[in-house]
């Protein structure tokens, strides 16, 4: 994870995605998440992803349902950050699906 956060990109997102639900699938431990700080770690490496690949919001993106699972599950034991970044990835989903309606429309 420390070598993940060093150099955050989205081009690891299938890694990042496999050790959460891997760690999710043996713990939902707070001590994990919250007291070891694991779950910031993972919502603040979403968050540079994010930025460096916007496409990663967009509903349609084969990873977003797996993104969606993995930032549930965080809010679900507590993470607070998750919540936050949840927020911002459904509203610009939204705004990213709005966009693509107005091209679809020609307008």
């Amino acid at each position: 994870m420390k070598l993940l956060l060093v150099a955050p990109r989205a081009r690891h997102l299938d890694f990042v995605l496999d050790a959460v639900e891997a760690w999710f699938d043996r713990t939902h431990a707070a001590g994990l998440w919250i007291t070891a700080g694991i779950g910031g770690r993972v919502v603040r490496w979403f968050d540079a992803a994010f930025a460096e690949q916007p496409d990663l919001l967009i509903p349609a993106h084969p990873a977003r349902g797996r993104i969606d699972r993995a930032l549930g599950n965080l809010i679900g034991v507590g993470v607070a950050e998750a919540h936050e970044l949840e927020l911002r990835v459904e509203a610009a989903g939204g705004n990213a699906h709005a966009s693509v309606a107005h091209l679809d429309r020609g307008s």
